[in-house]
């Protein structure tokens, strides 16, 4: 078992802020829940797999949220911070955006 903890914080001075952390955890959620298993099994096992996967799911939750923002017809000069942690045992590994 393990722990995926994500926190998103919209960029002050920019529009939207609030409405960019909001799709961003929201668009990290719709990846994990496909990826969890597999995650989890990984951190178990290999380091360098849930490094990279960290690291796609960085590149894939920013895409998602570009497309939503599209989508949805807001500002795409929103922006947001976004720093995930994956512990699994005592291991802890973290990504920052």
């Amino acid at each position: 078992p393990g722990l995926l903890l994500v926190v998103a914080d919209g960029v002050g001075g920019r529009p939207g802020g609030e409405v960019a952390s909001a799709l961003a955890v929201e668009a990290m959620s719709c990846y994990v829940q496909t990826m969890v298993p597999w995650v989890l099994t990984a951190a178990e096992t290999d380091r360098e797999r849930l490094d990279a996967w960290l690291r796609g799911a960085l590149r894939r939750t920013q895409t998602r949220m570009r497309r939503l923002a599209i989508e949805r017809g807001l500002d795409p000069r929103m922006a947001t911070t976004f720093t995930m942690a994956c512990v699994t045992g005592p291991d802890l590994v973290v990504a920052h955006v």
